[in-house]
């Protein structure tokens, strides 16, 4: 199958690669192309890809990933248009742009919208995925095997949902870490250097995974640890007064919101 990459990013760069190392001799060949041509060529060098200096060389092909900036959409559809081909099967991880005006544009082409997130670069990602029945079921397959080895990957039921779902699973990340860093600094407060606090909530956050990796249900895990009247109690408390759980609902709201505007 060969697989056109327009936008060759960090993003992409890292769920290609992460691919190629786990299957390097595939049946998939790639097509790599960035206007500025860098890192098409350091791309299609370290998998074994074909880089292509314009896009005319991208004709013809099975599929064609969109992996370049959302808000040059409808400025690089013009030149897209004079080279994809019909049947051809697009994956597009351009945020806010739904598969509906992707497919709207391109009447010819089925597509699967994509949405990974940055943990893919460290391949312990979620991509979340949404397509409609007129994608050939080996594009599915194809765009599976590759995304899967990277992160695990979601099925969902609409454009909507992927934006719904996008807040906690691609924002969720910075949610954490805006967790990560007050911890940090409040340590650093207590009188630990920055590097010392940022290695103890290093650690803080790579045991709990672990343990959510044997036991799928937080609030189970998190009556474990907490005992009645206890240091982690008093602290919990402290958050349910605040009404965390309103706070980062509301966050997550926001995010939905703001996908919403960016598809229309």
């Amino acid at each position: 199958m060969k697989i056109g990459l327009i936008g060759c990013g960090n993003l992409v760069n890292a769920i290609i690669r992460g691919f190629n190392s786990k299957q390097p001799k595939s049946n998939y060949q790639f097509y790599c192309y960035t206007p500025s041509q860098t890192r098409a060529k350091e791309l299609a060098e370290a998998v074994g890809g074909i880089h292509c200096q314009s896009l005319e060389e991208c004709k013809n092909l099975d599929v064609y990933l969109f992996g370049f900036k959302p808000q040059n959409y409808q400025e690089a559809i013009i030149d897209l248009k004079k080279v994809i081909p019909e049947g051809a099967t697009l994956w597009s991880l351009l945020a806010g742009v739904s598969s509906e005006r992707i497919g709207g544009d391109f009447l010819d082409n089925s597509v699967i919208r994509i949405m990974p997130n940055t943990a893919s670069r460290v391949q312990s990602g979620i991509t979340l995925y949404y397509h409609n029945d007129q994608v050939p079921q080996k594009a599915v397959n194809a765009f599976v095997d590759i995304f899967e080895s990277v992160s695990n990957v979601y099925e969902l039921e609409s454009d909507d949902m992927i934006d719904r779902v996008t807040g906690v699973s691609a924002s969720g990340p910075a949610l954490v870490l805006e967790i990560g860093v007050q911890l940090a600094s409040k340590l650093v407060e207590y009188g630990l250097d920055l590097d010392q606090a940022q290695e103890i909530v290093r650690d803080l956050f790579l045991g709990t995974g672990k343990m959510l990796q044997h036991d799928l249900d937080a609030e189970k895990l998190k009556e474990q640890i907490t005992s009645k009247k206890g240091v982690t109690y008093e602290a919990l408390q402290v958050l349910n007064q605040k009404n965390i759980g309103e706070i980062l609902y509301e966050a997550i709201d926001a995010a939905y919101k703001r996908s919403v505007e960016l598809r229309d």
